[in-house]
């Protein structure tokens, strides 16, 4: 336990005392499909992840009942957004992939997620996914992973200095894109891609000018409607749509910040997950035997 706290603490200080560099550091991982989905005569979507809920209870008190220590759960929320921004960029499956504070950037499919467990040896989390029209792509599914001892123990897994090159948590990434990918490549063709294109269009241009286009988007329950196409050559959405460039490239600036928290952060996050790991089975099998005695 006091290696265990020795790690931790090395952890939380790292947070607290995170410097920014350009590097990006990707490190391995399990690998994504083969194929990527694409929808022929349609532009790929866009997606923006938001940080994550870090899942902190209001109560100070549950923080020890739960395993949660703040610091770590606060740096978690970005670094499992990188990952997931990762894992969707690498599938190909989409076209930019954006981690973003929230969820007010402009995108074609939006997605939050809050974390609800994170010891080392277990990870759960509940995600939600909706795209510009407000129609649900994944609503509040929780998705678990329980890392083993043959991953953490496999020589294969781990460099020359015996640290661990994989990321356990790797597969609950892998899973949020399979069902996106599956959804996409079953729901998804080109019309529904043209409509959550311009539906996303529009409601940016609402941002700036309501009364634009109004007539032509309706909101009802967080749900949008299209009643008609802008013409091509607006000059409102001619204005709206160079707004719209230079917003998605502060956004693609604010991408740097965060891989260099990323990859600052992966190599004392991987020791701390293997050591929580052992510390996490530990008390499980204690808790085990107990129950069977």
């Amino acid at each position: 336990m006091k290696k265990y706290n020795v790690y931790l603490s090395l952890l939380v200080l790292f947070v607290l005392t995170s410097c920014t560099t350009s590097s990006i550091a990707t490190g391995p991982g399990y690998k994504t499909q083969a194929s990527p989905v694409v929808i022929e005569n349609a532009d790929p979507l866009d997606v923006s992840i938001a940080v994550f809920n870090p899942g902190i209870p209001a109560e100070s008190d549950e923080y020890g009942n739960k395993g949660i220590f703040p610091e770590l759960r606060r740096a978690e929320a970005m670094y499992m957004a990188v990952k997931l921004r990762n894992e969707l960029s690498e599938s190909k499956n989409f076209g930019a992939v954006r981690v973003t504070p929230d969820l007010s950037a402009n995108s074609d499919l939006y997605i939050k997620a809050k974390i609800l467990k994170s010891n080392g040896e277990d990870v759960e989390m509940k995600v939600t996914v909706i795209d510009s029209t407000g129609k649900s792509w994944i609503k509040g599914k929780k998705y678990k992973h329980r890392g083993t001892s043959f991953l953490f123990d496999n020589p294969r897994n781990k460099d020359a200095d015996g640290k661990l090159k994989v990321d356990p948590y790797q597969p609950i990434y892998r899973k949020i894109n399979s069902d996106l990918a599956s959804y996409l490549r079953k729901r998804i063709n080109a019309s529904k891609t043209e409509v959550i294109h311009t539906t996303a269009e529009i409601r940016f241009a609402l941002d700036f000018s309501p009364g634009a286009f109004s007539d032509i988007l309706r909101e009802k329950r967080g749900k949008y409607t299209l009643k008609g196409r802008p013409s091509s050559d607006d000059p409102m959405m001619k204005r709206v749509q160079n707004i719209k460039y230079r917003d998605a490239m502060f956004i693609d600036t604010m991408q740097t910040h965060y891989d260099s928290f990323y990859s600052e952060m992966k190599p004392n996050y991987s020791i701390w997950q293997q050591e929580g790991y052992v510390e996490s089975k530990a008390a499980s099998d204690a808790a085990s035997r107990a129950t069977g005695q």
